[in-house]
């Protein structure tokens, strides 16, 4: 049975496109209303918001925007509406639309709400919803505990194409590059790795880094490469389509992020499928996916001491990082494969629209 499906999502937000094409390949007709402009190659995109998109400045937007949401799904009639980042799509989405909802809980969307006003959000929107799917174990634990039934919630994560993303064997030249891709927003402390990258610089290692992904604290963190004398070693290309991404990490030989908040972090996963050794803060939602000292290693949020002191160590232990390259590959295999995550997204949303009255 084929479904209109209607996405509410930002079209620059790395799950989207992977969401949408995946839907639209097991037959569905897809349409997505996106308040970020960016389009999206094969995929039937409406821009709902207004210019310039702003992240987190423009919040109102989503209010101003649901009269433009509900036109949009009015005309296209969707069987089920999927809304990825509840506390603003999704709460478009259950506000534009009496059909059936499904929202998706990504990360900061509900581990940051911590005020009154943004945890009623996350509980009306939730209540809502028929069904609340989230990205990682850690988030579902956040839901429940904002009272959200534990039987309406369904977890599994995006997932990675492991034919784009290379097994160990087929990785390149790694020699002492370390890769961020998290976008230069506050959330992902880009700057904690910068210095850590000069405190490595101070200590005669010789290491290159890069950082992908353009942001709003993109500026903010060139000025600190330049102040720390960091130019000949430490790269910010800004942002890079997510079809450059596989050739990258095969050229690393180590992945890092200082994510203060995560769900489970797709670009992580993209790390571990391509056998780069991952380096990424010791919160929960890593946690759940890195053994540390075995798999990966974790250091301490916020601080660039622990990273550059667990940099060292991965560049030094070239058996850690093979050993943990098989490893995080065969997990990825067993448990994030993206084409077996999509049947469970495109299960979970016939039986929804199957649902409805």
């Amino acid at each position: 049975m084929s479904l209109r499906v209607a996405m509410l999502a930002h079209s620059d937000a790395p799950w989207t496109p992977l969401y949408g094409a995946a839907l639209q390949e097991r037959g569905h007709v897809i349409k997505i209303g996106s308040f970020h402009e960016a389009k999206l190659a094969g995929l039937d995109c409406e821009f709902l918001g207004t210019r310039p998109f702003l992240p987190g400045r423009n919040r109102m937007d989503y209010l101003w925007g649901v009269r433009r949401a509900a036109r949009l799904l009015r005309s296209f009639r969707p069987d089920v509406v999927f809304a990825p980042f509840l506390s603003s799509n999704g709460l478009v989405a259950c506000l534009a639309w009496r059909g059936p909802v499904v929202v998706s809980a990504c990360g900061t969307d509900v581990l940051a709400a911590r005020t009154w006003v943004q945890r009623q959000v996350v509980a009306r929107v939730c209540s809502r919803a028929v069904c609340v799917h989230a990205v990682s174990e850690n988030l579902v634990d956040a839901l429940v505990d904002q009272r959200v039934p534990r039987e309406k919630i369904e977890c599994f994560p995006v997932g990675v194409d492991l034919d784009r993303f290379a097994s160990p064997g087929a990785a390149g030249q790694r020699e002492g590059h370390i890769l961020g891709v998290r976008k230069h927003d506050a959330v992902y402390q880009n700057d904690v790795i910068v210095a850590a990258l000069g405190l490595l610089r101070d200590r005669g290692r010789n290491v290159r880094g890069t950082l992908l992904g353009g942001g709003p604290l993109l500026e903010e963190r060139r000025a600190q490469v330049s102040n720390l004398g960091l130019e000949d070693r430490v790269l910010l290309p800004g942002h890079v389509e997510h079809e450059r991404i596989p050739e990258s990490l095969a050229s690393a030989a180590i992945y890092v992020s200082a994510s203060r908040s995560d769900g489970a972090s797709a670009s992580l996963l993209e790390a571990m499928a391509s056998g780069c050794f991952p380096v990424v803060a010791g919160i929960r939602a890593n946690e759940y996916w890195i053994d540390s000292g075995r798999t990966g290693l974790l250091f301490d949020v916020g601080d660039p001491v622990s990273l550059a002191n667990a940099l060292e160590k991965a560049l030094d232990d070239d058996e850690l990082r093979r050993e943990a390259a098989a490893l995080n590959r065969a997990r990825v295999v067993r448990e994030a494969k993206h084409s077996e995550m999509m049947d469970r997204l495109d299960g979970l949303l016939r039986a929804v629209a199957l649902k409805a009255p």
